[in-house]
Parts: C-alpha cells; sequence; structure tokens
C-alpha cells in the first residue's frame, strides 16, 4: 500500500478493482474456451487420421480378397456380389485371430511366472 502526504492509503477505488477482477475473470474464461475448441480440434484431428487409417486398412482386405478370389477362378462380378459376406467373415476371423493370440499371449505369461499370477 502507499501512503499520501496527509497519511490516506493511495490505491486504487472499489471500481477499479471490480473491474479489474471482472477482466480477469473474463480472461479466464476466454482462455478455457480457447482450450476446449484446442482439445476439439485435437480430437477431430485424431478422429479423422483413425478413419482414413481404417480405409485404407478396409481397402487393403478388399483388394487382398479380391486378388485371392480371382486368383482361384472367381470372377470380378462374383467378388462384387459376395464381397459384403465376405468382409463379415474375413473380420470374425480376425476377432478369432486376436482372441486366439490374447490366450496364447496369456499361457506364455502365465508359463513364465510359473503359474504364479
Amino acid at each position: 500500500m502507499s501512503y499520501g502526504a496527509d497519511g490516506r492509503v493511495i490505491g486504487p477505488t472499489q471500481e477499479v478493482i471490480d473491474e479489474r477482477k471482472r477482466l480477469d475473470e473474463e480472461a479466464r474464461v476466454k482462455l478455457a474456451r480457447e482450450r476446449a475448441l484446442t482439445q476439439q480440434a485435437r480430437d477431430a484431428e485424431r478422429l479423422a487420421a483413425e478413419r482414413a487409417e481404417q480405409a485404407l486398412v478396409n481397402k487393403k482386405m478388399q483388394e487382398d480378397a479380391r486378388a485371392a478370389w480371382l486368383a482361384n477362378g472367381g470372377t470380378e462380378v462374383e467378388f462384387v456380389q459376395h464381397w459384403p459376406s465376405l468382409r463379415v467373415q474375413l473380420l470374425q476371423q480376425k476377432v478369432v485371430a486376436a482372441q486366439e493370440e490374447e490366450r496364447l499371449d496369456f499361457a506364455r505369461r502365465l508359463y513364465d511366472y510359473g503359474g504364479k499370477m
């Protein structure tokens, strides 16, 4: 605090103090909004990247299945007709393979720990 020559406290008035508080609060709110928007943008970019990656995986799966279909005597028209059910079957096989890998991994860890899990 500062004191004037007459001994009175020199400082901001209550109006000035209240205005500073209001401006500080506005700045905090603005910063919080900007952070939220930045997080939303990052989330949107991550989701778009995940979708693009999944689209590439699906395209590769379809191309591989088409090549195998044609190599084994199937026609393009037949492949197009059967692709929806083939896709489901391929996805089911991937799920089963992943589950089997998890079981094997668990068994390996169990064996590594001497059965003490």
